[in-house]
């Protein structure tokens, strides 16, 4: 016979909820993190100090603060919490700072409020409980952190979540130290904190649902987001993955999620590297059917372990080719520019190859990614859209077993010829915003010219993107046209920035005598052979014999 699904609406208090549900809630591993930032955070406090914070309790008698719904599950071993884990671990932290203060003054009160509606021990086993479990993120950082009393000494915030929760304590300890303060510290501040706490505990009131069904976890889940609940789609899949493991893989499968994340870092967002791992097997696909199409594929029978896995490795790979993890110099360069250029199709490709191809192959193809960058989306500036589309098709193609002279001939399909390149190239301008693009390929000009591969450029903050007739010329100084010559690449070179700003407007010939002499890169000394009266046909020049480098540079014979 099925199990009969039920439902139980309650309108109950937050000291309630944290005293008295048994067995203990739990946040399930398939729910989002902890990510309540300061806004969120201090609306809470500042709604519970409007609410009663400055009135004798008499006066709240009957009176609630509604602070929304709680949906938990109960499958006898906890209440799976399925929503209102961001209020309730918010009401928590605020607690554990409470009973932190509280405990400067009296000791037995502190305790009261640790064992009551926080974490206790179990006496006849010796076990710590908390009243409330985060997911497996975040499940002992908050223990040790939050609701361990006293905290755990040592205790790290190694994840975006664990900051998060850190700078919530944060921002209720300096409000509760206020308003201990202000009441008049000692017994009256003793006094403000113990009302603060009775409002949180006695008149803070959510709805709670509770279902004896585990299995309704998925329905309610996906209902709750189609309501507005706002999961990401990193959640979604994490959910959609462990609903559907056996349960004997769902702790390798959480070690690798653990280890995607990290991986992630704060420069990389989860969802982006997901996308580039599925378009890196499957092709192309839209960042908003990523869920849709993943959970299907998923469904026909793709295993959530080797889902899991894949993603794992892949933000392993994606991170090192962002950050240019190489002892290879070539390859550093050939992995980090696609983010300079931002080109990150190209990561899908990357990673493709990475599976399916030779080292050498990699190598090649990394390269060939790269000029293929430069000449169609920044140096003639076509359509990017098509690039993208370009590079999926042969990321999938490399996936399927093609192998690289297919992805070669994908990308070849869409490079622009030498006479296009020329004509593009020589009229490029580059705006203040755009000065990483230029500075990448007056870097790329400056390697083909230096004699030797001793000398490095170093980064934006010591050597500038250097305007060789001034964006604000002297007085009897200005070109005719002064906005179509100023950012023009044959204008731009590279300086040392304590040269650059000691030049500063200064007119060509005293340029060159003082800073440009001095420099020790090829492409800025070459300045020295040009006539000291610079103008917009020396411009022109130089803009050309740049563009006979960068050629060299980024062939089309390459792709």
């Amino acid at each position: 016979m099925a199990e009969i699904e039920t439902f139980q609406p309650e309108k109950r208090t937050l000291g309630q909820i944290l005293s008295s549900t048994s067995p203990p809630i739990r946040v399930p591993d398939f729910q989002r993190d902890y990510s309540w930032a300061e806004q969120q955070v201090s609306e809470f406090w500042e709604d519970l100090v409007a609410f009663g914070g400055n009135e004798p309790i008499s006066k709240l008698a009957g009176k609630e603060y509604f602070l929304g719904a709680a949906v938990l599950v109960n499958n006898g071993t906890y209440h799976l919490l399925l929503d209102g884990q961001q209020r309730l671990a918010t009401a928590t932290i605020l607690l554990a700072v409470l009973r932190d203060k509280i405990n400067e003054f009296k000791a037995d009160a502190a305790k009261q409020i640790q064992d009551q509606y926080i974490a206790f021990e179990d006496h006849l086993t010796g076990e710590k409980v908390s009243k409330i479990q985060l997911n497996v993120f975040d499940r002992s950082f908050f223990r040790d952190y939050v609701q361990a009393f006293p905290r755990v000494d040592g205790t790290v915030a190694s994840k975006k979540s664990h900051q998060l929760v850190e700078k919530a304590y944060g921002y209720f300890h300096t409000r509760v130290a206020a308003g201990w303060d202000a009441a008049g510290g000692g017994k009256k501040g003793f006094n403000w904190a113990a009302h603060i706490t009775q409002i949180l505990r006695e008149h803070l009131a959510l709805v709670t649902v509770v279902s004896n069904n585990e299995k309704s976890a998925a329905s309610i889940f996906a209902t709750l987001n189609d309501r507005g609940i706002g999961l990401s789609t990193v959640d979604l899949i994490r959910s959609f993955v462990l609903q559907h493991a056996h349960e004997t893989q769902r702790e390798e499968i959480l070690q690798c999620w653990d280890g995607a994340l990290d991986a992630c870092g704060t420069a990389i967002t989860a969802e982006a590297l997901m996308r580039l791992s599925w378009v890196s097997q499957h092709g192309d696909i839209k960042a908003r059917a990523l869920y849709k199409v993943v959970s299907e594929h998923l469904d026909k029978g793709t295993s959530p372990l080797e889902y899991s896995r894949r993603l794992r490795d892949d933000a392993v790979l994606y991170r090192r080719f962002r950050d240019g993890d190489s002892d290879d110099e070539d390859l550093q360069e050939s992995w980090t520019a696609p983010r300079t250029l931002k080109a990150n199709s190209a990561y899908a490709l990357l990673l493709s190859a990475h599976h399916k191809l030779t080292s050498d192959e990699q190598r090649q193809l990394a390269k060939a990614l790269v000029s293929l960058a430069v000449r169609h989306n920044i140096v003639c500036n076509l359509d990017r859209a098509r690039y993208e589309t370009t590079v999926y098709a042969a990321a999938k193609r490399i996936s399927e077993g093609h192998g690289y002279g297919a992805a070669i001939g994908d990308l070849r399909s869409i490079s622009p010829d030498d006479e296009l390149f020329v004509k593009n190239f020589c009229a490029l301008t580059f705006s203040q915003s755009e000065h990483g693009t230029a500075r990448y390929l007056l870097r790329g000009v400056e390697a083909s010219l230096a004699a030797t591969k001793e000398l490095v450029v170093a980064g934006s903050s010591k050597v500038h993107v250097e305007h060789i007739y001034p964006q604000t010329p002297r007085e009897g100084m200005a070109l005719p046209n002064h906005k179509q010559w100023v950012n023009r690449i044959g204008n731009l070179t590279l300086l040392d920035r304590r040269l650059n700003e000691t030049i500063k407007n200064a007119a060509f010939a005293d340029k060159k005598l003082e800073a440009y002499s001095k420099s020790q890169l090829a492409l800025t000394k070459a300045l020295l052979s040009f006539p000291d009266d610079w103008t917009s046909e020396l411009i022109d020049r130089r803009s050309f014999e740049l563009c006979t480098e960068a050629q060299k540079v980024w062939p089309q014979t390459l792709v």
